[in-house]
Formats: C-alpha cells, structure tokens, sequence
C-alpha cells in the first residue's frame, strides 16, 4: 500500500472512531428497520394498489402513445439532477475531513472517489427501489409479465446511476458550461417530443421505449442505457482530480449548518443557506420614480436578472407542475369509480408540490413587504399600495409559465378539453396565494407552539404544531389540489370551493402583516 494511501486510511480510521459516530450496529439496525417496512408495509399497499387499479387504464399509460411523457418526464429529471449536483453534488466530506484531506498532498480522485461511488450508488438503489414499487402494481395488474418487470426494475437503477452522475456533473461544471448542458439536454427533449424518431439516439428515449416500446427494443434499450451508465462511470474518477475544492469545502459546510438549524428547528435559516445569491451587478429601479405600481413592477424585474438561475428553476418548476395538474384534471368532477385515484391522487399532489416551490423565486419581493410597510408613509403610500407593488410580477410570471405548461401538455396530447387547462391555472392561483400566505408569517416560531401539547393517551402534539407552522404553504397548496381531484362535486361547485380557498388564504395572509386593508397613506407629522 503507497504512502498516501496509508494516511488516508488512518485518518478515516481516526474519524470513524470519534465519539458519537455510528456504529457497525447502527448500521445494520438502519438496514434492518429499511428491510422491515419495505416488507411489511410498502409491498402489501402496492400489491393493494395492483388490486384496484384499473386494468384499462394501466393498459393506457403503458401504451405506446405515452412514450413522448415517458421520455419527458425522464428528459426533466435530468435537468434537475443537473442543478441538484449545483446545489449540493454527491462527492461530499464532512468540513473536518474536507478540510483536512483536502490541504494535503494526497490525490484528490483517491480522497473523493468512496464518497463519490457511494452516493451514486445509493441513488441509483433509492429511485430503482421506488420505481420497482411502481412497476410491482403496474404488473400485478397483468399488463406486462414479470420478466419485464425485472427489466425495468434493472433499467431504473441504472437510470438512477446516470442521475447520480449528472448530480456530479452539475457539481463539477462551471456555471457556463452547465447552462450548455442543461440546453443541450432541454433540446434533445424537446426534438424527441416533435419528431419521435430523435429518440431512438438519446438515454431518455431508450428509457421511454423500456417503458412503452416492444419486447424486440427492450433488451437493446436495457443494453444501451447500461452501456451510459458505465462510460459516466468509467470518466467520473478522471473528473475528480479537476474538482474545486472550495466548492466540496462550501457545500459540505453549508450541509452541515443546515443540519444544525434543522435540528433546532430553525428551517427559516436552513433554507436561507440555499437561496440562489445575485448574480449580476444591475442598479436597482428608484422606488420614487413613475407610478407606484410600475415602480414596484421594475424592481422585482431587476431583482429577477440579478438572480437568473432562480428563475430558471420557476421556469422549469411551474409549467412542469402546471403540465401533470392538467394530466390530473379529468379527474375533477368525476365520481369515485370513474376518476382513477390511485393514478390522479399522485399526480395532483406532486403538481401541486412543484407549482408551490416554483413560485418561491418569483414571489421574492414578498420577503420584504413586510419591511417596507414601515417605510410607505416616506414615499405616501398606503399600506395597501405597498401590496399592489408586490403582486404584478409573481401573477404575471406565475400566470405565464403556468399557461405554457398546461398548454403544452394540451397540444401534445391533442385534446380539446381546454377546460382540464383552466383547472390548472386555478390551482397555480392557489399555490400563489399560499406562497403569500407563508411570506407573511413572522421568521421565528411562536413561542406557544414550543408548549407541550398533551392530549389523552399521552402523545404529545407540540412537533406536530412546529410542522403545519412550517409548512402551511405546501399543506394549503396540497389540500387545494386534493379538493379538486378528490371530490366528486359539479364544476361549478369545485370552482367555488377553490375561489374561496384563495380568498380565505389571501385575507389570511393579509392578517398576519397587521396591516389595515382600509388605511390610508401615513403622514409624516408636522414641525413645530
């Protein structure tokens, strides 16, 4: 064994026997509680789902005709392991080993590659572990036999490698060249989506032709998309010596702070550890100059250039969550044994999810309306101007990155139903107005809901009262999307049930400012 790699091993030895660290049974209980539930719990509600599920329209999501979604969906995921990687990559040290091994002499590809490997790997084990869930209802439904089955539980893990090294990719990359890749991914997708036969040379069509093509292409699409994994695999560790390390150094202690703000509940300060910085030096729009409105319309403009990638994430996350709400649609109105729950369910939930976070990096102003409440009376605004500013740019950018996604998925499909479209663009209004809601909120908790909260039986309810004070905006927004899905009412009657919902959550919102909606501009008093 060389000379570094004996260092090496004996500072991993040294780290590994600190106090506090886990231990061989830690982790042979982790696996063991993983194995538990998978077998107990998550096998039996999925051969559930196989029981209920439809056959015909198991049938029709396999089809043929739902290879263009397939490859899509596989084509946005890409994307965002891509900036994932920016975010946080899977080549990660903890700050005192990042610090320390980094510094030395000892080649970088020998420190990293453990770690590297290992969250590959985990990854492609997660998304292969859900995806064989999936596919286990989907089989027992009898619309593909079980050596299928095995085909595409091996193509979901060796799709999940590939997203793991994407995830690397975006880590290593520079900024320009990663913009390059996310185009270049973005633009085979969308090829493949207009002239279907661009498909047959890129991994997300040998994933979409796994999923709905014939049994000739499945074992050469299996081949193929192992065949990507293991060239990313094989070209990784040479990517490792060209690593930065104040980029493994930056990410692996702003993980580390995040956890401790987490663990104290604090997730204000942990998600602000994420928050895309600005980007550009642009001067700042006068607030004083033209009418108020427009004013506050030029600064959220500004404010949006100087953080590009933000808005490259609302970009993707809005009309993504827009297209699989409007998929979900149909579901609306439609009685019990006609609306396909177990399929609409997911689909309304995770929609409505990507709608709520694509709506952060336009509603940004809204984090310092608050603030400039208390400065409306120097340029004579009333309290309810102040708001007006605030609200044109998240309704227009919201307004149009939704209408795009619904829109498309309207056109591909070549429906004439522009209806399922319009429930879309209502519930997008009803993520915006609880992304207001939560911005209005104070940053720190209420010092009641740290109480203890005991209810009979003993089960204390105060974690409980910390979580939907977190999470009110992903609870409302999620609720919104399950009424419309969910309930078996008459349009009319679900479009008033949202329209109050977005109401009732706006004039919450409103509430929590303090503000009077009715009060009019403050004056400055008088010298004497």
């Amino acid at each position: 064994m060389s000379a570094p790699a004996q260092r090496l091993k004996a500072v991993r030895r040294l780290y590994l026997g600190r106090e506090g660290a886990p231990t061989a049974g830690d982790r042979w209980f982790s696996l063991y509680l993983i194995s538990f539930v998978t077998a107990f719990y998550i096998v039996p509600v999925a051969y559930v789902i196989g029981d209920f599920l439809d056959p015909s329209f198991a049938g029709r999501v396999t089809q043929e005709t739902s290879e263009p979604y397939a490859a899509a969906g596989v084509t946005l995921l890409a994307i965002a392991a891509l900036w994932a990687g920016r975010i946080q990559g899977p080549v990660f040290l903890t700050p005192f080993l990042a610090h320390t091994l980094l510094a030395t002499e000892i080649p970088r590809r020998r420190v990293l590659i453990r770690s590297v490997l290992t969250a590959v790997t985990g990854t492609g084990l997660v998304i292969g572990g859900a995806a064989a869930v999936g596919l286990f209802a989907l089989t027992h439904t009898g619309v593909w036999d079980w050596s299928r089955f095995g085909l595409l539980a091996a193509a979901a893990f060796t799709g999940g490698l590939q997203l793991g090294l994407l995830a690397f990719l975006g880590q290593r990359l520079r900024r320009r060249a990663l913009l390059l890749c996310t185009g270049l991914v973005a633009l085979q997708g969308v090829a493949g989506a207009l002239l279907p036969v661009v498909n047959l040379a890129t991994p997300a069509g040998w994933a979409a032709s796994l999923w709905a093509g014939g049994p000739a292409w499945l074992l050469a699409a299996l081949v193929l998309t192992t065949a990507a994994a293991l060239v990313l695999v094989a070209a990784e560790p040479a990517a490792l010596g060209r690593l930065p390390a104040e980029r493994v150094v930056g990410q692996s202690r702003r993980i580390s702070d995040a956890r401790l703000f987490t663990s104290t509940g604090n997730i204000n300060d942990a998600v602000e550890l994420f928050r895309a910085a600005p980007a550009h030096r642009l001067h700042r729009a006068s607030v004083s100059a033209g009418p108020a409105l427009l004013s506050g319309l030029r600064q959220d403009m500004v404010g949006a250039a100087r953080s590009p990638l933000s808005m490259l994430s609302a970009g993707v996350l809005i009309p993504a969550g827009a297209a699989l709400l409007t998929l979900a649609a149909p579901a609306a109105g439609a009685g019990f044994q006609e609306s396909n729950l177990l399929a609409a369910v997911p689909l309304g939930v995770l929609g409505g999810l990507l709608l709520f976070f694509g709506t952060g990096p336009p509603a940004e102003g809204w984090r310092q309306l608050k603030n400039e409440f208390d400065a409306a009376a120097l340029f004579g605004w009333a309290p309810r101007t102040a708001l007006a500013r605030r609200l044109l740019w998240p309704l227009l950018v919201t307004g149009v990155f939704a209408a795009a996604g619904a829109a498309g998925v309207v056109v591909l499909s070549g429906s004439a139903h522009w209806s399922e479209a319009f429930w879309s663009l209502g519930l997008a209004a009803a993520a915006l107005s609880a992304r207001f809601f939560q911005s209005m909120r104070s940053r720190d908790i209420p010092v009641e809901f740290l109480a203890p909260t005991v209810i009979p039986g003993g089960m204390d309810l105060s974690a409980v009262k910390i979580l939907v004070w977190l999470g009110d905006g992903v609870i409302i927004t999620v609720t919104a999307a399950l009424a419309v899905v969910v309930l078996p009412w008459q349009p009319g009657t679900l479009a008033a049930v949202l329209s109050g919902m977005v109401l009732a959550t706006l004039i919450g919102g409103w509430a929590r400012t303090g503000q009077q909606l009715s009060a009019g501009t403050a004056r400055a008093p008088r010298r004497s």
